[in-house]
């Protein structure tokens, strides 16, 4: 029988949480898990990833 986290169940150190803003740690909730981190940061990145595509596709606002 292991003690060891199951997989993504590692927990996030406590040098590494308290780094996090107070309201993402809320957020994700207790135990603060590595696997939740890396899911935020994810869907983080997709939507600002979009957000820039569109703005590339749309370029500048023109003036009228």
């Amino acid at each position: 029988m292991s003690s060891s986290p199951g997989y993504g169940e590692t927990p996030v150190s406590d040098d590494d949480a308290g780094m996090l803003l107070p309201a993402i740690r809320d957020l994700l909730g207790d135990p603060l898990g590595k696997a939740a981190v890396y899911d935020l940061e994810r869907a983080l990145q997709a939507e600002v990833t979009e957000e820039l595509v569109i703005a590339v596709i749309e370029g500048p606002p023109r003036s009228e």
